[in-house]
């Protein structure tokens, strides 16, 4: 330890106990986000500590989210977070309430004065309503909750840790799984981030690749044949063959720290949304982008 402080700050006096006291520090440290990490871990029923438990232990704890609030996890995924604004603003909830709720009275004084002599026909009349309507929201409450799960889930594995409806319609679904199990994921497109000539070196290239094979990677030269090299922020999309989606949207992303990376990620990300939209897709899935560095 005393070495290390020395090789970085050669021009001031160091004391003896100096080494020791660091010592304990990054002990203590090193003990605390364990210990919130076992415990994000242990919430989301994982048996093993991976970076983003580290990360969401940091980002949860204000004084080590303080301390490390400028530096980066490894593969420990974003918080999810979305701006108010994109969220959908409800209205005429009380109106609603009160149509429902007023004509409930007038019922219940018709229900209270029948005739006598048609009590048993009108109960058991009543009695068939009522089952066939138990049957028929049964059926409904079943089928609309097996659409919802076919609809909303993202396949077996994924772990869905945030969901929001956008203004628009739309549902913006934070989901995390391990990347070799992006084949199976049940959307109509997936983003790839690549290079300018669409190879498969990056991580999520490789599970594409894994998880396709040979029919994925005849796909793949198919596109580089026909389209060529890709320019910054351009996307360029093909068959999904051996996938569970039907489209891979191939798109060049910018390095972080050049000229107007910004402005070329977000050019980038509605790249791939034009492209989705021109083929109809109903669902697309954008993993994590690399920064390049």
């Amino acid at each position: 330890m005393m070495r290390y402080l020395r090789r970085g700050t050669y021009k001031y006096r160091i004391g003896m106990g100096a080494p020791v006291y660091m010592a304990a520090v990054i002990e203590y440290l090193a003990a605390e986000i364990l210990e919130l990490a076992g415990n994000a871990a242990r919430d989301n029923k994982k048996g093993r500590i991976t970076p983003r438990h580290i990360l969401l232990a940091v980002a949860n704890d204000e004084e080590l989210n303080q301390l490390l609030k400028g530096v980066t996890i490894a593969s420990g995924g974003v918080l999810p977070r979305i701006l108010p604004e994109l969220l959908a603003k409800k209205r005429g909830s009380r109106s609603k309430g009160e149509t429902i709720l007023s004509p409930a009275p007038e019922k219940i004084k018709k229900s209270k004065t029948p005739s006598p002599a048609k009590k048993p026909a009108k109960k058991g009349k009543a009695a068939k309503g009522k089952m066939a309507k138990k049957e028929k929201s049964s059926d409904s409450g079943k089928e609309s909750s097996s659409n919802a799960a076919s609809e909303d889930g993202p396949g077996d594995g994924f772990t869905v840790l945030s969901s929001k409806s956008l203004f628009l319609g739309q549902k913006l679904c934070l989901t995390q799984n391990d990347l070799s199990h992006i084949g199976t994921m049940k959307v109509e497109g997936i983003i790839h981030p690549t290079s300018a000539d669409i190879d498969l070196k990056e991580d999520i290239g490789n599970a594409l690749e894994k998880a396709g094979g040979k029919e994925f990677l005849e796909a793949v030269k198919e596109l580089r044949k026909s389209h060529g090299s890709l320019e910054v922020s351009e996307a360029a999309l093909s068959q999904a063959n051996g996938l569970a989606a039907k489209f891979v949207i191939h798109c060049h992303i910018p390095q972080w720290g050049s000229d107007k990376c910004e402005e070329q990620l977000e050019k980038t990300v509605k790249n791939c949304l034009t492209a989705a939209e021109d083929k109809k897709l109903k669902s697309v899935a954008f993993p994590t982008f690399p920064s390049g560095r």
